[in-house]
């Protein structure tokens, strides 16, 4: 959708731009309320706004510039998300709501209908079976399903619960991507071959920043996008790994490992994926 300073002009009050349209297509979603985008956008970011994707896309990475190389996209990201993005909570629910809706897995852009879709299949006697292999504790882990949706917010417990994503992929036949900088978290579902592809953005919110999901595509084929980026890893994975394939994943992460004990290892490694939380 082309926007012109005519229409900004003529749509400008209280510093907040208002359309006409009903349906505003950003990124490839539909937002249905005309609101939803331009509400909090300012006259001094219209004036203004960088152009450094270069910048944001550098790939070179080892263990000396990875720290200074995140820290410069982190930068990037927060300064250009905080001049065109609001913090919301529920940001990754409301997100994938709205693309599973533009792909008919849903008949209205609702959460109220993804919970009630989502949840029947969580409580379904069928899905009992795939919840014995996501945990020996599947009933505690179908309570705590259910249970999460009663949270105040959801984005800050899907870190936590990688369950939660992978029971969503298992449902809507989706395989779900998240990047943050040069790190990645890939959710898969056997047989699947379309992948939902998410960005995680820091976000200036009161004192400090918080993390925001945004849909960025859908894709078929992920290889390239992976292409000098890294698989995020917890402390609970690294620990049930031998020292030789700590030490692999050490050298994919360009990480001088010579001599490192094995918690020496593990430590490098959570400190470099500590910058996608």
């Amino acid at each position: 959708m082309n926007i012109t300073f005519d229409d900004i002009q003529k749509n400008l009050k209280n510093n907040k731009i208002y359309l006409e349209q009903d349906i505003i297509k950003v990124n490839h979603i539909d937002y249905q309320s005309k609101n939803n985008i331009f509400n909090d956008i300012l006259l001094k970011n219209l004036l203004k706004y960088p152009n450094d994707e270069n910048n944001f896309n550098e790939t070179n990475f080892n263990e000396n510039n990875f720290n200074e190389n995140t820290s410069k996209k982190k930068n990037y990201s927060i300064e250009n998300s905080t001049k065109i993005l609001k913090y919301n909570k529920n940001s990754f629910i409301s997100e994938l709501v709205i693309s599973l809706y533009e792909r008919t897995l849903l008949e209205t852009p609702s959460i109220r209908e993804f919970k009630e879709k989502f949840l029947s299949f969580v409580n379904n006697y069928e899905t009992k079976k795939y919840l014995k292999t996501c945990s020996n504790f599947h009933n505690k882990l179908q309570f705590k399903l259910n249970e999460i949706f009663n949270v105040d917010n959801i984005d800050e417990h899907l870190n936590n619960f990688p369950e939660l994503i992978k029971a969503i992929c298992k449902k809507f036949n989706i395989n779900i991507l998240i990047l943050c900088d040069n790190i990645y978290k890939l959710y898969e579902n056997d047989n699947i071959n379309v992948y939902l592809i998410f960005n995680k953005y820091s976000i200036k919110y009161k004192d400090g920043y918080r993390k925001n999901y945004i849909f960025s595509e859908e894709s078929y084929d992920i290889t390239n996008l992976l292409k000098n980026k890294y698989k995020y890893y917890d402390e609970k994975e690294l620990n049930k790994l031998k020292l030789d394939e700590l030490k692999l994943i050490g050298n994919n992460f360009k990480i001088n490992i010579e001599k490192c004990k094995k918690n020496d290892i593990i430590c490098k490694i959570l400190n470099l994926c500590n910058n996608f939380n």
